[in-house]
């Protein structure tokens, strides 16, 4: 049925940095995006430099302080997750998240 919503989880309009590794060692490729959308089970990411479908990834989400407005002292948070290229659209491309993910407190200084 054309225009049914399939997804089964809730996604979230938020803009999260995010750095995208492809590859290990030499052949690494670190790639800088950010969200359209994010659920629990992937994200959205507009860009023109997509990555091939079936691609598997290590993604770095960093939530900025300012989304703990209720934690005190707020501090950014880094999320790792692998994931693989699902899909691509006009507007960039979908990853889906796999179960395995890591996440920490992070230090954070401006450049």
């Amino acid at each position: 049925m054309k225009g049914t919503n399939r997804r089964r989880l809730e996604r979230f309009d938020i803009a999260i940095p995010a750095q995208i590794a492809v590859g290990a060692g030499k052949q690494k490729n670190v790639f800088s995006f950010t969200t359209a959308n994010v659920s629990a089970g992937g994200a959205f990411f507009k860009t023109d430099a997509v990555l091939p479908l079936g691609t598997e990834v290590l993604v770095e989400l960093t939530l900025l302080a300012e989304l703990f407005r209720r934690v005190k002292p707020a501090s950014p948070a880094l999320i790792r997750l692998a994931g693989t290229v699902l899909r691509h659209e006009a507007e960039g491309m979908a990853i889906a998240f796999s179960e395995r993910f890591h996440m920490q407190a992070t230090t954070f200084s401006p450049a």
